[in-house]
């Protein structure tokens, strides 16, 4: 009888051993995919700041020729400002991740770069990483719902449509 209690101790704490491992390899992988997800955003950030730079180089020739108002020149540096405090954020989420992939990991050495990218990811596994929106069921209603609201429109737009009447009397 002590037996078979120290051997479902035992079992009990390998259980839990096997848990806590399956814990943190799935918060590793969390925390290394949500660094992907913003290394990713600094990419898609750093090129909206290149065409706001562009734009704004444009912008400032034509103002300049007297095509362009103030306000719009205005505009579209405020649109640059407003992507490099973007990109700012995006480097700062960044590094937050992989600070946060180095405390899930239990690492002393601090992580400067990651591996992958969403692209080479996506290449190397395209069966898992396929676009699955169909399946999921929040999305379904949200088409369905579109839907139901294209149909509505073109109720109304139906009934506000001309209509030709003809009445007779026949005496």
């Amino acid at each position: 009888s002590l037996r078979l209690g120290s051997d479902a101790a035992a079992l009990a704490a390998q259980q839990r051993l096997e848990q806590r491992r399956i814990d943190v390899r799935y918060a590793v992988t969390e925390a290394y995919y949500a660094a992907l997800f913003q290394k990713e955003k600094v990419a898609l950030a750093t090129q909206k700041r290149a065409r706001e730079r562009v734009n704004l180089d444009n912008s400032k020739e034509r103002f300049q020729n007297g095509v362009l108002l103030q306000n719009d020149y205005d505009r579209v540096s405020l649109d640059l400002s407003n992507a490099e405090l973007e990109l700012k954020k995006a480097e700062l989420d960044f590094q937050l991740s992989l600070d946060n992939l180095q405390y899930q990991m239990h690492s002393n050495t601090p992580i400067t770069a990651l591996a992958d990218d969403l692209r080479t990811l996506k290449q190397a596994f395209p069966d898992t990483m396929a676009d699955r929106s169909a399946e999921r069921p929040e999305i379904r209603a949200e088409e369905i719902e579109r839907q139901r609201n294209a149909l509505e429109v073109d109720k109304a737009g139906a009934r506000l449509k001309p209509e030709l009447s003809a009445y007779g009397n026949y005496t």
